[in-house]
């Protein structure tokens, strides 16, 4: 199965990690977990963009899994501005 949602060599944002459940609990945990910093959110961000972009122009298809990831960190991203807000405030 994992042959159809990568490519070879292609890069994979979450080894080994299952993306089950809804989109909004992973973000959650994502926005919520300290040890992973805003900077290194955004470092995987690009990184995943770049690889959406490469595999787009290589093939065509974009595995629906950076897809998800992509999704994942953006609502991250978000959730933990506002809650930054929050505290700011």
């Amino acid at each position: 199965m994992k042959s159809r949602l990568f490519a070879r060599g292609g890069f994979d944002p979450f080894p080994g990690v299952p993306f089950t459940g809804p989109v909004e609990r992973w973000s959650r945990w994502l926005a919520d977990e300290r040890s992973i910093s805003t900077h290194e959110l955004w470092c995987l961000l690009t990184k995943i963009d770049r690889s959406c972009r490469e595999e787009g122009e290589r093939n065509g298809a974009v595995p629906i899994r950076l897809i998800h990831a992509r999704r994942l960190v953006r609502i991250a991203l978000k959730l933990r501005k506002a809650t930054f807000e929050d505290r700011r405030s």
